[in-house]
């Protein structure tokens, strides 16, 4: 909630600076005490779910995007100092393969997550080259996730084969990562990678789809989902920010 606060808060600032073309996407306001960047992030993720419902999960690759803010903090002569205040609202896909044979067993578990990444980011390098400056950040924060949609997925299957699992509505993660800002003409980028890991179990009762009932009374077990107890997100992304 918090991320959110921020973020529309800055909102205004950011499009008072686009407002001056393309060239005055990261101007900083001498006046201001805070240098506001608004920006757009894309990315590929491989992502895990650590859990003991199956056995040996496999990384899924998906992608992520989300609007970000960068409030970098000023000294008291105006000059941005090395610590800044970095927030997102974005969305993820999630989730874990599971090598299996059997036409019956789950094959795939996808997640579709809105993201509200929080932290403080330092500069710990900063160098010149070629007319323009390189910037290198480090970022620690906390993020709170609301799951949007939940499926599961049997062998060679296209259309999910359940929805809306018996998970938890929120999850919370740790987050670190090192983001480097790029000059590029009179524009930057930022190449990114985040390590994201959750932080609590998301579980609430996967362990009842192991036997399902149609209305035909037809029962459909799935071997591969075992007795477990626990299930937790885990991200590792690349990404790039304009």
């Amino acid at each position: 909630m918090l991320a959110s606060v921020l973020f529309f808060i800055s909102i205004p600032q950011s499009n008072a600076q686009l407002e001056g073309g393309i060239d005055d996407f990261f101007y900083v306001d001498p006046e201001d005490d805070l240098a506001t960047q608004l920006g757009l992030r894309l990315g590929v993720g491989l992502n895990t779910i650590g859990t003991d419902f199956f056995n040996s999960p496999v990384p899924l690759v998906k992608f992520t995007g989300a609007v970000y803010n960068r409030y970098v903090f000023k000294n008291a002569n105006k000059k941005e100092t090395k610590w800044s205040i970095y927030n997102e609202i974005g969305a993820s896909f999630k989730g874990t393969r599971f090598n299996t044979t059997d036409a019956n067993d789950i094959e795939r578990l996808a997640l579709i997550y809105l993201d509200l990444p929080l932290g403080m980011e330092y500069k710990f390098k900063e160098s010149k080259k070629d007319g323009g400056v390189y910037k290198y950040r480090v970022f620690l924060g906390f993020q709170p996730s609301v799951l949007l949609k939940s499926s599961m997925f049997r062998s060679n299957d296209i259309i999910a084969t359940y929805t809306d699992l018996p998970l938890q509505r929120m999850d919370y993660s740790a987050v670190v990562g090192v983001p480097i800002e790029i000059p590029v003409g009179f524009n930057k980028i930022s190449i990114s990678t985040y390590l994201k890991i959750g932080l609590f179990n998301i579980n609430r009762d996967l362990y009842s789809l192991r036997s399902v009932t149609d209305l035909n009374g037809n029962v459909t077990i799935h071997k591969n989902i075992l007795p477990g107890s626990y299930m937790n997100n885990s991200q590792l992304s690349i990404n790039i920010a304009f």
